[in-house]
């Protein structure tokens, strides 16, 4: 309880900020904790560590893209912040089940 708000503030960071492809360390460093001592509390307020928790709100994000926009697969990527598209749609797979290509023209 004594991080709640602590954890509220990384939380609206990561909002704002996840398609910069942000990190543990770049949320860590906006709240001014030591990394592995954020991760720890972040795990044990939000039920899941940061890495889980950025990959869920990217994916969640890039099947909003893929449903509502005509935008490429890889402008997708970028946009919910993902540098690399390989990785992008082999953690999309991963998640989903499907590619993002087979989300848009068949799972949404």
């Amino acid at each position: 309880m004594a991080h709640k708000r602590t954890i509220e503030t990384a939380l609206r960071y990561i909002h704002d900020n996840y398609h910069l492809g942000i990190s543990l360390h770049n949320v860590a460093e906006k709240i001014y904790m030591n990394p592995s001592y954020f991760s720890r509390v972040f795990h044990e307020e939000v039920g899941e560590t940061l890495s889980r928790y950025l990959i869920r709100i990217r994916i969640t994000k890039a099947k909003e893209l893929l449903e509502q926009t005509p935008l490429k697969v890889y402008e997708v990527a970028d946009r919910v912040g993902y540098r690399d598209f390989r990785h992008f749609v082999k953690t999309f797979k991963e998640w989903e089940g499907m590619t993002p290509a087979q989300y848009r023209n068949y799972g949404a």
